[in-house]
């Protein structure tokens, strides 16, 4: 079994790229399960209104609900598993609140971490907000290689350009 985990912001379409990426001549490919973190109902809070103690147990529901999903293909060492999430979560109150942590290495420990990032400026036009953006990716690529250490997991960084098609021939070739 191979796992992928491919991390950005919730602000680049990186869920699209990855459909596209699974998808080979139009055909599917059978073996690879995806797993969305904004398909998770453990997610769907306001992080804006989470207290501390929510903090806390948020990490242990994700990987719960996450084991639930993936356990059955766990065994099959022909299967692919990809799961497009997030390091953090930007929450007005807190700053940024941590999503996968050391826990969700040592369980799954991924092949390989991908972050998909893009050039702020493309993304937004307002300032603020590219700022906040530049932010997130750097604790991103923070949060990956502190991860991705401490099991070996190498890390890929992807950045999107205008030709989105690299990036879709990048992740494709990862999963092949």
């Amino acid at each position: 079994m191979k796992l992928i985990f491919i991390a950005g912001i919730r602000e680049i379409d990186k869920s699209s790229i990855i459909k596209v990426a699974i998808k080979r001549f139009g055909k599917e490919k059978s073996n690879v399960t995806l797993v969305n973190f904004s398909d998770l109902e453990s997610l769907e809070i306001d992080f804006d209104r989470i207290s501390y103690d929510e903090i806390r147990n948020l990490t242990d529901n994700l990987y719960n609900e996450l084991e639930r999903k993936i356990g059955p293909v766990l065994k099959d060492p022909n299967s692919f598993v990809v799961i497009d999430g997030f390091f953090t979560e930007r929450s007005k109150k807190y700053g940024h609140i941590p999503l996968i942590t050391e826990k969700f290495f040592k369980v799954f420990n991924p092949n390989i971490v991908i972050v998909v990032e893009a050039v702020p400026e493309t993304l937004t036009a307002n300032e603020d907000t590219a700022k906040l953006i530049r932010e997130e990716q750097t604790i991103n690529k923070i949060y990956a290689v502190r991860s991705a250490s401490l099991v070996g997991s190498p890390i890929k960084i992807i950045r999107l350009s205008s030709d989105v098609s690299k990036a879709i021939k990048e992740i494709d070739a990862l999963i092949s």
